[in-house]
């Protein structure tokens, strides 16, 4: 694995990190305005940080048990939904939530973005020139 890609891989891992402590910090008040909402926001937690273990383990972790593309899509995914459920709740509304585009939803919303920009990248993998196969 390269350096930039070591490098691509732990700033996504720490972003994820970051994402996940922010919802956990934000969680409770959310549980208030509506329980489903609080229910989200732990699996929101949970996800990301499976990501940046699933990240970081994959740069240092056994060869033997690769992280491979799946855990990229699946933090797509996961990365792609929050961004979308979070541009529905200020647009159209989810039931017992009254939210408010905020600097802190915001900022999460700026981690995620860069987050979603960094394992499109990591997507790309390495790609073999025909004829530099080493042994």
């Amino acid at each position: 694995m390269s350096g930039l890609r070591i490098l691509l891989r732990l700033t996504a891992a720490g972003l994820a990190f970051a994402d996940g402590m922010l919802h956990a910090a934000v969680t409770p008040e959310h549980f208030a305005q509506a329980r489903y909402l609080g229910i989200l926001f732990v699996f929101s937690v949970l996800f990301l940080s499976t990501l940046g273990l699933a990240l970081t383990y994959g740069v240092f972790g056994s060869p033997a048990v690769p992280t491979g593309k799946l855990t990229r899509w699946a933090g797509i995914l996961l990365v792609a939904g929050l961004l979308a459920g979070y541009f529905a709740t200020r647009t159209i509304g989810f039931p017992g939530f009254s939210g408010h585009w905020g600097d802190f939803g915001l900022a999460t919303k700026g981690i995620e973005a860069l987050l979603l920009v960094l394992l499109v990248a990591d997507l790309g993998g390495s790609r073999s020139v025909p004829g530099s196969h080493t042994r």
